[in-house]
């Protein structure tokens, strides 16, 4: 009767020991690619600064550093919080994520948060590729 629990916690000590380090890699890759996506979004983000005369390119750094969102930290809010949609109000769907509060209780909107945080690398980048755009019409300059 003993061995039998030694076994069962054995068994459950690996399950454990998997479940993290498979986290630890999926948290990692996610973030490896968030980092080439931002990469892409910055060169880009250069190419529209350059674009922009002398005189305005502080006015868009300025503004677009202000609402530029960080990939990890999306992340990271994707797959901690976002059974409650903190990471739809952190990257401005409000409604989402007021969705996603009423409906947290079920733990669906958990399950879908999690395969969000697969595609969060690319939502961030248009996101902030989008807003790059429009400080630069904005400042009198064109979008790409």
């Amino acid at each position: 009767m003993n061995s039998d629990y030694t076994s069962l916690f054995c068994i459950a000590g690996v399950v454990v020991v998997a479940v993290i380090g498979l986290l630890i890699w999926l948290f990692t890759y996610l973030v490896k690619k968030g980092q080439e996506e931002a990469q892409r979004v910055e060169t880009h983000q250069l190419m529209i600064l350059q674009s922009l005369p002398q005189d305005k390119q502080m006015i868009f750094s300025m503004q677009y550093s202000n609402v530029k969102k960080s990939t990890s930290t999306a992340l990271l809010l994707a797959l901690f919080l976002g059974g409650i949609g903190v990471h739809k109000f952190y990257m401005g769907q409000t409604g989402a994520g007021i969705i996603y509060l009423l409906f947290c209780w079920t733990g669906i909107p958990a399950l879908i948060a999690l395969f969000e945080a697969f595609g969060m690398s690319t939502t961030v980048s248009k996101f902030n590729l989008q807003k790059a755009q429009e400080i630069a019409v904005m400042v009198g300059g064109r979008a790409y």
